[in-house]
């Protein structure tokens, strides 16, 4: 480049016009000695940029350009010197001149054969400072994309949708809290509420400062209401701002206050703060702030509307006067019938020419690349087919934009045909959800009987003005002027409590009149004279300059027939511990008897010289013990099967031998009573068995017992005990205890096997019992694999059968 020797006299019209082209380059252009950093050639721009006067020839450059006193780090002489080929390029900040230049250096002969360190640098400072105000720009649009669909997540509960939304504009402004405030209006000035408080140091979302609720916000800054109103934002240091000492306390520096209008009316303001420093947010910050705001609002807004849908508690049309939302009628080919204005404000065009060419305002496709048409045709079909459809929308703007929402249909009756009605959340601007959402009357009354709890309205003279079709529905009216006309006849002349129905009517609605609302109970009469118990809300709401009061009637014939199951239960629960009273009783008189015995018959002992009686005594006294220990063996049994812990225990036992046993304990019984207890064993029953044969005996005996005990003096029982067959060596063994003696009635056969009961009382006191030895043994077959039943008719005897599953060995 220079290789040329501009001391010679031919060269120097090169020379000067070379550095003439040099000089006016818009460029920076540096040589230097790349060993020693002494400044051989510096052009006029980067003299002049600078401030160098003379040529600078000879000196350091890190001195002159860098203002240091030795080779500069970012010198890339040293690359160059391992690679004297290489062309190097790099971005780097002049602090001296406060720019930013995009570098490049490389090795050049120079005159004399010496070579130079060519830099050259080029202004880049406002490419990188574009380059930021587009990225700035760009978080900003991305905000406000990812806070359109933070608030499209209707899926998501309320408290997530607006933390979301608030962390968002946190993110893209730096906050530090956010605070939004419910404004109302008193005959002293205005007052306002903080209903919502987002702290970045506590982590998102949290509860509403206390102090700050029904702040007379207006005696401290009186000026605030009419900036608000007329939609002005205040914006900078809360130590400049008239009424910021409210902050001070709280630790803000500045803040942004964004009023929020639903319908034309102020609704409130939300607050966006910073306690770090102090600064004034510029217009694309204002703009997300004041967005967030509206959507703020507007989610806070929706959620108390899906809340009172959700409790049926308030008046459809009082809903859509707080909530504005786009609202279509279709009718059964799907085509657009009607609107309101807010539908087609929102595409850009005429509530007419809306609806005329509803279709041809859709995109082409959905966001899915469905067809809008086939999308469109394929939810109203779904709608009209009794679904609630509700989806994602793209609508689209006359001028071509793009709006997203959301997309609630559903078919209600008008005329004995159905029409398809749609609701939509314009997700795009909800700053245009102050506008109203309908005021068309029909419409409101085709929402009021949409909704399935009962309800109607009163006028302030007391008169009923309208009901919804549950209301008619509920009582059996013809229709709604049956309803109206006839109310009063829909009820008894007097309520329970003795108070004439009309009389205690006009209380309850003054009442409401006077005091907003109250709730009580009714019984209504349906056209057929049925009874209906209700439970009636009363709301009172402004209408028209005045006020209405809307009564919502819930049907409490359902709750008041679990009440019903619920005392019969009690009543249950009451019985059975009766019968748990009778069950100690008899087993306090059947312990008693056998005691009487063994304390008597000592007595007898005492008093007895000779030794003829003293066997029999002694054999009294074993047959009372056995049976008083019995009887105590029983109820630590019954006491052990009611907590769980009762269990059977095996060991090898022959069931003839079992049974032998049974006829010592038990045959004397038989004896004295002149019966004839006759017995008849299989001899296919194996011999050798597993199993429990002390509570199989304890079965065996309390029916052989009960057959003795209900048969007269000189009958019969049959005891008889036969293999059914083998279930992998399971031998299933059947025993049938038959009596001739009182037999069983039908009632009294169904309570036999149930704790603590017994049959008929005077038979009890007749014939003595527990009444628990059936119901254990009931427990005992079962665990051992069985079932026990019976067959009984009056005064003609008793057959007790059961089976078992016993392990042959």
């Amino acid at each position: 480049m220079f290789s040329n020797d501009f001391t010679q006299p031919q060269n120097f019209g090169l020379q000067n016009s070379l550095l003439s082209i040099l000089n006016g380059l818009d460029a920076y252009i540096c040589v230097t000695d790349p060993d020693t950093c002494e400044i051989l050639y510096l052009n006029d721009r980067i003299r002049k940029s600078f401030g160098i006067e003379s040529d600078a020839a000879g000196q350091f450059c890190f001195k002159i350009l860098q203002n240091v006193n030795e080779r500069c780090g970012f010198c890339p002489y040293f690359q160059l010197k391992k690679e004297p080929d290489k062309i190097i390029v790099w971005e780097q900040q002049e602090p001296v001149i406060n720019k930013i230049f995009r570098k490049t250096a490389m090795l050049i002969d120079w005159s004399n054969g010496k070579k130079g360190h060519l830099e050259y640098g080029i202004d880049i400072t406002d490419i990188v400072h574009t380059q930021k105000v587009l990225q700035y720009h760009d978080n900003m649009l991305t905000a406000y994309k990812n806070i359109a669909i933070a608030f499209s997540q209707n899926d998501k509960p309320f408290g997530d949708v607006i933390t979301n939304i608030v962390s968002l504009v946190a993110d893209a402004v730096s906050l530090d809290r956010v605070a939004i405030w419910r404004r109302w209006t008193k005959p002293d000035g205005s007052y306002a509420s903080q209903i919502y408080r987002w702290d970045k140091d506590s982590g998102g979302s949290t509860l509403p400062t206390t102090k700050l609720d029904n702040i007379h916000y207006s005696k401290f800054a009186p000026d605030w209401d009419s900036i608000f109103s007329n939609g002005e934002c205040l914006n900078g240091p809360v130590s400049q701002m008239h009424g910021g000492d409210i902050f001070k306390e709280y630790g803000t520096i500045s803040a942004f206050l964004s009023p929020v209008f639903v319908n034309s009316h102020f609704w409130g303001v939300t607050i966006f703060e910073d306690r770090h420093k102090e600064l004034v947010y510029d217009k694309e910050q204002a703009d997300i702030m004041k967005s967030a705001a509206h959507l703020c609002v507007n989610a806070i807004i929706r959620k108390e509307m899906m809340f009172e849908i959700a409790e049926q508690s308030d008046f459809n049309r009082i809903i859509f006067e707080t909530a504005p939302i786009g609202f279509a009628m279709f009718n059964e080919n799907y085509n657009l019938i009607d609107c309101n204005e807010y539908m087609s404000n929102m595409c850009g065009v005429s509530k007419e020419y809306y609806i005329e060419h509803f279709y041809d305002l859709l995109p082409k496709y959905q966001t899915n690349e469905v067809l809008s048409t086939h999308k469109a045709r394929e939810m109203m079909k779904r709608a009209f087919n009794g679904e609630t459809v509700i989806d994602e929308w793209i609508h689209c703007k006359l001028s071509g934009e793009l709006v997203p929402c959301e997309v609630t249909l559903i078919r209600i009756k008008r005329n004995d045909k159905f029409i398809g009605l749609g609701y939509v959340y314009d997700l795009h601007n909800i700053k245009k959800l102050e506008q109203s959402v309908i005021e068309a009357e029909d419409r409101v009354k085709l929402i009021l009987d949409a909704t399935p709890m009962s309800c109607n309205l009163w006028d302030r003279n007391l008169n009923i003005i309208d009901c919804n079709d549950a209301a008619v529905k509920l009582f059996g009216a013809k229709d709604k002027q049956d309803y109206v006309e006839n109310f009063f006849k829909f009820s008894p002349e007097y309520q329970p409590d003795g108070q004439r129905s009309i009389e205690k009517a006009d209380m309850y609605l003054k009442k409401a009149f006077d005091e907003g609302g109250c709730t009580c109970e009714w019984t209504h009469l349906f056209r057929d004279g049925t009874l209906i118990p209700v439970e009636i809300k009363f709301a009172r709401l402004e209408y028209k300059s005045d006020y209405i009061v809307i009564a919502y009637m819930i049907d409490m014939r359902e709750h008041k027939r679990m009440i019903d199951e619920i005392e019969m239960a009690l009543f249950k629960i009451q019985e059975a511990n009766r019968a748990k009273s009778d069950f100690l009783s008899r087993m306090s008189h059947e312990m008693l008897t056998p005691m009487n015995a063994i304390i008597g018959i000592m007595q007898l002992f005492k008093h007895q010289s000779g030794t003829e009686n003293i066997k029999e005594y002694i054999d009294k006294i074993d047959i009372s013990s056995r049976y008083l220990l019995r009887l105590i063996n029983d109820l630590l049994d019954m006491s052990g099967m009611e907590d769980g812990t009762f269990s059977l225990t095996k060991s090898v036992f022959s069931f003839n031998k079992m049974f032998r046993d049974v006829l010592k304990e038990v045959g004397y019984l038989a004896i004295e009573r002149r019966q004839n207890l006759l017995y008849d064993l299989d001899t296919a029953i194996p011999s050798s068995l597993l199993g429990d044969s002390k509570r199989l005996a304890q079965v065996i005996i309390n029916l052989l017992t009960n057959a003795i005990k209900f048969t007269p003096e000189q009958g019969t029982i049959n005891f008889s005990a036969s293999l059914l067959g083998k279930d992998n060596e399971m031998a299933i063994i059947r025993v049938d205890v038959k009596d001739n003696g009182i037999g069983i009635s039908e009632e009294e056969q169904n309570k036999l096997f149930s704790t603590f009961e017994q049959m008929d009382g005077g038979l009890t006191r007749k014939y003595g019992g527990t009444g628990h030895g059936l119901a254990f043994s009931k427990k005992i077959i079962e665990l051992m694999g069985g079932k026990i039943w019976v067959f009984s008719e009056n005064n003609k005897g008793s057959t007790f059968s059961f089976t078992c599953k016993i392990k042959e060995l």
